[in-house]
Formats: structure tokens, C-alpha cells, sequence
């Protein structure tokens, strides 16, 4: 809403307001404060309820269309992308099939995640687009570097996920290049007895 207000919480007085405008500035407890609305607010008839049905159906009909276009969306469209995927034609796997694009990949495995799944990206373009693919149900479940986080990050972090959580499946997503800054860690994975899964993406490059 472009009317709306923002209530900011925060337990560093000197974050209030930093970043964008607020109505109001509230300094202490995230988990205080938001008992403490809440119970204000009880029995009290909300502005937003009276939208609430209409904007419920809105957000299920938009995430609808993005699964389709996720679907649908097999390979990049840019023409840098299209002149790789020519030239990918060319190439086989060593049983003599042909290779996946990096999003059927993507989409493949998520629907392949045990529904306890942990998953760690690390930097680079397939991590960035790995992001929409991702569906956690549990927190403390998705660990990324994030665009500017270190190259090499995924693998050593999920391995210390598994070691917090033994109990939970552990996945990491890398592209070559990180790959190349981690795959030693195998060796401790082995080590220690760790029981991690490594999933690289590779187009023999950086920087892409």
C-alpha cells in the first residue's frame, strides 16, 4: 500500500530510520515488542482483514504463474547463452547422452529434495538462479554466500550444517570454479565421516 505506515524494531537505537523512512521507531526486542503489538492489537478489526480473502487469491494466482513459467523455462534467452547451448549440442556424456540445461537441472532437483533437505550456494550466476528453485519448509535449512559472499563457501558450510543436524540431508550447490576452492574438503568430509552430497555445475569458465 502506498499509504501504508512502517514500524520499525530494532535493539540498536542507531539503525532507526537508517536506511529507508519509518512512521515509527521502536528500540528494543524484536520478539518483545512484536508480543506486545500483538497483544494490543487483539480484538481489535484490522484495516488489511477486509482485503485479506482478495489478496490471498492474488498471491496463490502469482505464485501459480511463476511455477508455470519455472516449468517452461528450460535454458537462458540471451543470444550469449543460446550461442553456448549450439555449441553444447556437440557435446556428450560419457555414456553418449546429451547434457541438461542448467535449469532443468535445477528444477529436477528440487523436486528431488527429501523434505528435510539442508541446502549451501555459493557464489556465481548458477547460485543466483538456483534461488528460485529453492522451497524450504523448516528454518535454518538454506545457507548462501549470497552474490559477494567468498568463492568456496557451499561445501565446507553444509558439511558444518550436517555435523549441527546428522539427522538431516545435506546438499550443496557450486559452480567449477568455486568447486575448484573447495573440493579438497572432500577429504575431511571422509575424514570425519560426514555424509554430505556435492552438486557442481560446470561450463569450464569463471565468471560466469
Amino acid at each position: 500500500p502506498k499509504h501504508a505506515k512502517i514500524i520499525q524494531i530494532d535493539a540498536d537505537h542507531k539503525m532507526l530510520g537508517l536506511v529507508k523512512k519509518i512512521s515509527v521507531g521502536i528500540c528494543g526486542d524484536a520478539k518483545a515488542a512484536a508480543v506486545a503489538l500483538t497483544e494490543r492489537l487483539a480484538g481489535r478489526t484490522l484495516a488489511c482483514d477486509a482485503s485479506r480473502e482478495e489478496r490471498a487469491a492474488q498471491i496463490a494466482a502469482e505464485k501459480a504463474a511463476w511455477e508455470k513459467e519455472l516449468d517452461e523455462w528450460t535454458h537462458e534467452r540471451d543470444p550469449y547463452s543460446l550461442d553456448m547451448i549450439e555449441e553444447q549440442k556437440q557435446e556428450r556424456t560419457p555414456t553418449g547422452g546429451h547434457y541438461l540445461h542448467p535449469r532443468q537441472v535445477l528444477r529436477e532437483l528440487e523436486k528431488a529434495m527429501p523434505e528435510d533437505v539442508m541446502v549451501s550456494t555459493d557464489i556465481g550466476n548458477i547460485n543466483s538462479v538456483a534461488n528460485s528453485y529453492l522451497r524450504f519448509n523448516k528454518p535454518r535449512s538454506f545457507f548462501a554466500a549470497m552474490s559477494w559472499g567468498n568463492c568456496g563457501y557451499a561445501f565446507p558450510t553444509i558439511m558444518g550444517a550436517k555435523v549441527a543436524a546428522p539427522h538431516r540431508p545435506a546438499v550443496s550447490y557450486a559452480g567449477d570454479g568455486a568447486w575448484g576452492m573447495s573440493l579438497m574438503e572432500t577429504m575431511t568430509a571422509v575424514r570425519h565421516n560426514i555424509p554430505v552430497t556435492a552438486v557442481v555445475f560446470h561450463n569450464r569458465q569463471w565468471g560466469a
